[in-house]
């Protein structure tokens, strides 16, 4: 039986395949197998994956006769381990030579479930370097041992103390299986390994980071990450990633514990800040009518109101001008804002009415509605008794 199991999903990763299998076959310690999902590659990739595969009897291929996506790619992998523990590896991405020897000391050493290592940020564009420690220290592993549900805690709480990456962290082989036949088959949407994340430290049994030690080498911008424009194809797969906050919700539910389901309304919010994000950045001008619609047809509009109000405090008449709606025939929009009440039949009717004029559309957001954090926030609070009640007026 391997020692390590390594997990490669692969699509069409002919520029950077080559580095990022030599990483893998020529690790020091030689005890270990490397599964390839090769998910229906259309450039070179599948030539560079069978010439491995007949030069190295540790490399093992899994061939999807059509696209199937990297989540389905990591499950198919993991489904098919025979090693003792499992390290997921990007295909743009390569290990540090000794990266499976020094983790095999480690896991001896600790005997966790989860073993997190640092991570070393790779560009192949000028990138501030600011930006590149901030990113590291983002993944940086938590330099202590966790126990049962502190590892969802600490990961998933209301400060996470350590970064929720798949791929910076070995697994125990029995725990990965556990998860991964819990994840639905499918070609899913982005941040789909936020999904087994957080299903990997909920059923951890324990976890132990080791920031001193750098394993992993990440290359930002060549995948999901970087800072180019954005179609409106492609950024319907990151509002398509609601499904995944959905999925973590009904799991969340079915646990029956309050400091999961909380710790999964967190991870969609961030998920959907993301979305925004990457609406406000790095869709076109002209796109950016388009672009809140897919927002807006995936999302709960209560929850895209309550992140806005953070994109507008950083970024208040950008975001506003780039909100789409026609003006009102013959008339100037209306002034619409927020106003405390008492009032429960007024307070009732708050949710219907902000969807109502959202689904519109037929006015630009204004200030008086978003600008103020505090507005977004309590109007959602109140939407769910928890704050004072608000009502519309205009």
């Amino acid at each position: 039986m391997p020692k390590i199991s390594v997990v490669i999903p692969c699509y069409n990763a002919e520029r950077y395949l080559h580095e990022c299998l030599d990483s893998v076959v020529n690790q020091t310690l030689d005890d270990i197998e490397v599964i390839i999902v090769n998910d229906a590659s259309t450039d070179g990739s599948t030539e560079i994956i069978r010439g491995y595969a007949r030069g190295d009897a540790r490399v093992r291929v899994i061939e999807h006769e059509k696209n199937q996506g990297e989540s389905q790619s990591r499950k198919d992998g993991v489904l098919a381990v025979t090693g003792d523990h499992v390290l997921f590896l990007d295909s743009d991405d390569y290990l540090d030579l000794g990266a499976c020897e020094g983790l095999h000391e480690m896991v001896h050493e600790h005997d966790v479930d989860i073993l997190h290592f640092a991570t070393s940020v790779v560009t192949d564009s000028p990138v501030e370097s600011e930006y590149v420690r901030g990113l590291e220290n983002w993944m940086r592993p938590l330099d202590n041992t966790l126990h049962g549900t502190d590892v969802l805690d600490m990961a998933f709480g209301e400060s996470p103390q350590f970064g929720q990456s798949i791929w910076d962290k070995m697994y125990s082989a029995r725990l990965c299986q556990r998860v991964f036949t819990q994840i639905p088959d499918g070609d899913f949407p982005y941040a789909a390994d936020k999904l087994a994340f957080f299903l990997l430290a909920y059923f951890a049994s324990s976890y132990r980071g080791v920031p001193d030690r750098t394993y992993y080498n990440y290359r930002f911008g060549a995948g999901v990450s970087g800072s180019g424009r954005v179609e409106l194809a492609r950024f319907e797969t990151f509002c398509k990633s609601a499904w995944v906050a959905d999925k973590l919700d009904e799991f969340a539910e079915a646990t029956g514990s309050p400091s999961c389901v909380a710790a999964a309304r967190r991870v969609r919010l961030t998920i959907l800040r993301d979305c925004l994000r990457k609406w406000y950045l790095r869709v076109s001008p002209e796109d950016w009518s388009g672009g809140f619609d897919l927002i807006v047809s995936y999302w709960p509009l209560t929850d895209v109101v309550s992140v806005m109000g953070e994109l507008l405090s950083e970024h208040q008449t950008e975001v506003v001008e780039k909100v789409p709606g026609d003006q009102l025939p013959n008339t100037n929009p209306p002034e619409v804002g927020l106003r405390s009440t008492q009032d429960e039949a007024l307070a009732a009717s708050v949710d219907d009415r902000l969807e109502a004029i959202l689904k519109s559309r037929s006015w630009r957001f204004t200030q008086a509605l978003l600008t103020p954090v505090r507005a977004a926030r309590m109007a959602l609070a109140a939407l769910r008794g928890k704050a004072d009640r608000f009502r519309l007026f205009g």
